[in-house]
């Protein structure tokens, strides 16, 4: 057994993550004793009933109260099969299981790649902890997805080819449109052109084989799979035309100021920052950094554009926070621009926690500040390495490989 003194020398050196094993343990215990969590549970698992039985699972809430089912028809039939057919208490605590023990695997090697020291290591899952809390009770499938993406971004730098990480993030694409913003920035990020191309052709391939892949079960007809997969495209614009399902955050932000735009309007700006990133990405393909920055925006404008509704999914800050302790770590320069960062991903991270006061708490969400903050936060990160130009890293520090 360990001395009082060695334990603690151990809290000192991860009480981050002690804090963050404790918030996933209160999780675990509220979903066994309160019902009320189950609601997205139940739409998984009853979009998994509906879609093993042959019939549509989308405009049915399955008596949750909380929602529609929108993700797609393999993330249904094929991930949520392994515990949809389970109890519903085992088979909840099953898929939550897998999903904080992926998402710790994800950023415990994507941290151990970048080299973060024990401080940066606290600060990383401090961040994260109220992420993991409201995302486990609200059964969030980001929390598994990024810490597939994670996980995926150290093969990537630890040069271990582009198969396992372009068939991961086309898997993932497949099962929740979200992480395509990131899988195409990594995209871009890769050099040579070459690499860049066989990612996108295996990460495409992957996410056109999940589309196929449970017609060999014989369950449904080529026309009944086909038109099912119709009907979940025309949901998602259905919805997103009427501001459910994107851009709402931004929206939101805007018309509490006064400037109510347009769908269309909105629309154009959503393009045009899209292609903006592109661009910052592909200024920094040959200084092998792009990688690094393509986690960092990928996240934070899956974020900054996402419904309204879905804060509890922003534990897909997590590679940001990455990003802006690694560059405190490893770089003198431009360090307060990094410092405002983090102060911007502090109350993005925090402004809907049950770990702040509730009347801070309520100020912050009644002004929409999460999406100032991220915007903020993303404009300060671009300063940041504009101010860098010029003097990159020590190649002794900044260990990512040949890309």
């Amino acid at each position: 057994m360990l001395s009082g003194a060695r334990m603690g020398d151990w809290f000192k050196k991860h009480w981050g993550a002690t804090l963050a094993a404790i918030a996933v343990a209160l999780a675990f215990v509220k979903l066994a004793i309160f019902p009320q969590h189950h609601g997205h549970w139940v739409i998984f698992s009853g979009a998994t009933h509906a879609i093993w039985s042959g019939v549509s699972p989308y405009g049915s809430d399955f008596g949750s109260g909380v929602g529609h089912y929108y993700y797609s028809p393999s993330h249904a039939s094929i991930f949520f099969g392994i515990f949809g057919f389970f109890p519903k208490l085992l088979g909840l605590f099953l898929y939550s299981s897998l999903s904080a023990f992926v998402f710790w695997k994800g950023a415990s090697a994507w941290i151990s790649a970048l080299k973060l020291n024990h401080q940066s290591q606290n600060l990383f899952w401090l961040l994260c902890t109220p992420h993991l809390l409201i995302g486990l009770l609200a059964s969030r499938l980001e929390i598994l997805t990024t810490g597939s993406c994670l996980l995926a971004f150290t093969w990537l730098l630890r040069n271990k080819g582009l198969l396992k990480p372009a068939t991961t993030l086309g898997m993932i694409s497949n099962w929740k449109l979200q992480p395509s913003a990131t899988t195409a920035l990594v995209a871009v990020a890769l050099s040579p052109w070459r690499r860049t191309w066989k990612f996108t052709a295996i990460s495409l391939s992957t996410f056109v084989a999940m589309v196929l892949f449970p017609l060999l079960f014989g369950v449904w007809s080529w026309k009944s799979w086909w038109m099912m997969h119709v009907e979940w495209l025309q949901r998602l614009s259905q919805y997103t035309h009427l501001g459910y399902l994107n851009f709402e955050n931004i929206f939101a932000f805007l018309a509490r100021r006064g400037m109510v735009l347009s769908y269309s309007t909105v629309e154009v700006i959503w393009l045009l920052t899209a292609v903006s990133l592109c661009g910052v990405i592909l200024a920094m393909r040959r200084s092998r950094e792009g990688l690094l920055m393509a986690t960092f925006l990928g996240g934070a404008f899956s974020c900054l554009f996402s419904p309204l509704h879905q804060n509890n999914s922003y534990i897909l800050l997590a590679p940001a926070y990455i990003w802006a302790l690694f560059y405190l770590q490893n770089t003198v320069k431009g360090r307060g621009w990094i410092l405002g960062m983090m102060v911007c991903l502090f109350f993005t991270s925090f402004a809907y926690s049950d770990l702040l006061p509730g009347v801070v708490r309520g100020a912050l969400k009644g002004a929409m500040m999460k999406p100032f903050f991220l915007l903020l936060a993303m404009v300060l990160g671009g300063i940041f390495k504009v101010t860098q130009i010029g003097s990159p890293l020590p190649p002794q520090k900044l260990r990512l490989g040949d890309f």
